[in-house]
């Protein structure tokens, strides 16, 4: 069995950003592709993962929040472009209130 060098170890890192570089741009498009919901129902599984992942609001998708009340690890935020608010617990937990 031959012994790794570090040439092969800089391949292999190259894929990994490669393929990290191709993920990254799959789940833009897929969150770009998203429709604004007038009506605010409750946020799909695709909402809560952009929500709780990238702190992106679901509607606008801007990224900046005004804090509100706590309760226990959870926190009301409301989106500073769109006004739309969210019950958060990172990383568990996301609703529309």
């Amino acid at each position: 069995m031959k012994t790794p060098t570090e040439e092969n170890f800089k391949n292999v890192f190259q894929q990994l950003e490669a393929a990290q570089g191709a993920l990254v741009g799959m789940i833009n498009y897929m969150l770009a592709e998203q429709k604004h919901n007038p009506e605010k129902t409750e946020l799909t599984n695709t909402e809560k993962y952009e929500l709780l992942s990238f702190f992106r609001c679901p509607d606008c998708h801007e990224k900046h929040f005004l804090e509100g009340p706590h309760g226990g690890a959870s926190v009301n935020i409301k989106c500073v472009e769109c006004g739309s608010k969210f019950n958060i617990c990172p990383p568990y937990f996301a609703a529309r209130i």
